[in-house]
């Protein structure tokens, strides 16, 4: 086996998964309108994007798999208020820098870097589990530096924002349903 043949393989499994997922998102899905974003931000919103799945929460009460889709709900809810702990221990407590060793920043840096790299081919949580334990263990060194006060102020904040998004999302979908009625007149 040569580099070019690998090379080859892992560009054709990585075109027809990206293929597979466009034919599989709707064309008015909020995952097929982030990939449409601009280069770069749409690698940026992609990543959050499947952090925070289901997104937005109602979409799992009108799924019929019942209980199995709630509990990937709460799961979906305390990943995003993690990731908030772990964003504010990174840009506020510097626990990164502080505390760790080089070695284990950089397994955190790739552990990132490979959910990044999920995310923008297909996002799907079974493929993200490999490195979910690493991202784990960082939340909560991020959550154990922090004080009573900043772990409030972060869970405040994550909160409001989550609402936000929400609201913002439901709207959106409202004004587009209301678009669509309008048109069909």
């Amino acid at each position: 086996l040569n580099n070019q043949y690998i090379m080859e393989i892992f560009n054709q499994t990585v075109n027809s998964s990206a293929e597979h997922t466009v034919e599989q998102s709707s064309s008015g899905s909020m995952g097929a309108k982030i990939a449409k974003l601009p280069f770069g931000l749409n690698v940026i919103a992609l990543f959050g994007f499947s952090q925070i799945q289901p997104f937005p929460p109602s979409l799992i009460f009108i799924s019929k798999k019942g209980m199995f889709h709630f509990m990937y709900l709460l799961a979906g809810i305390a990943w995003y208020f993690g990731w908030g702990f772990l964003l504010y221990g990174f840009f506020k407590n510097r626990v990164f820098f502080k505390r760790l060793d080089l070695k284990l920043s950089l397994i955190f840096l790739f552990a990132i870097i490979y959910l990044a790299l999920i995310a923008v081919v297909e996002f799907n949580q079974r493929r993200q589990m490999a490195v979910y334990p690493i991202v784990y263990l960082f939340m909560v060194f991020s959550y154990l530096d922090m004080t009573i006060t900043q772990r409030t102020i972060v869970w405040v904040r994550m909160l409001l924002l989550f609402l936000t998004l929400v609201l913002v999302f439901n709207y959106l979908k409202l004004q587009k349903k209301e678009y669509l009625y309008e048109y069909k007149k």
